[in-house]
């Protein structure tokens, strides 16, 4: 085989690798929650000003949103409309797995509706249980624990996601203070 031809497949194969180790590497193909640490990105909320490390596209503007507004019984009443969508919610932080990258906001005032299960797309190590914030993401239905790693998780994660299997909940979700 011609030596060019030998670096063409050489080159062919390490893109392919490459292509392979960042597809695998950018959705949940682990099992395990990551720690928050050095290697995981952070969203920080602060008072004032709306700040975190997330890129200032990914919150979407009110023009890119399907829904904008409180959660509450007349959003879940219309929550098939949203599905694959991007929503803004407003509402309060309930508990949070381990690594906070996953947690329940519950309605404004902390009661109706059931919580919705927020999977966060940065941790949130600032936002407290109670902490009114507005969330952004990806509508879904039908969460699946075993794709989030519960299964793999320790107990109380698991227990977490398997709490709320088969229900809605917003993906790759990022975290600000409600104004």
């Amino acid at each position: 085989m011609p030596v060019q031809g030998t670096h063409r497949t050489r080159r062919l194969v390490a893109a392919s690798a490459l292509a392979l180790a960042v597809a695998t590497t950018a959705g949940c193909a682990g099992t395990e929650e990551p720690e928050p640490g050095a290697d995981t990105p952070v969203q920080e909320v602060t008072t004032g000003a709306p700040q975190s490390t997330a890129p200032a596209s990914t919150a979407g503007t009110a023009a890119e949103l399907a829904y904008d507004g409180p959660y509450d019984e007349e959003f879940v009443a219309e929550l098939p409309d949203y599905a694959g969508r991007q929503v803004r919610l407003t509402g309060t932080v309930g508990d949070f797995v381990r690594s906070r990258s996953a947690y329940v906001l519950t309605g404004p005032g902390g009661g109706d509706p059931a919580p919705l299960l927020v999977s966060a797309r940065y941790t949130a190590p600032d936002v407290a249980e109670g902490t009114a914030v507005q969330v952004t993401g990806t509508l879904r239905e039908d969460f699946d624990p075993l794709a989030a790693g519960g299964a793999a998780g320790d107990d109380e994660e698991a227990g977490f996601y398997e709490e709320h299997a088969g229900e809605a909940y917003l993906d790759e979700a990022t975290v600000d203070p409600a104004s």
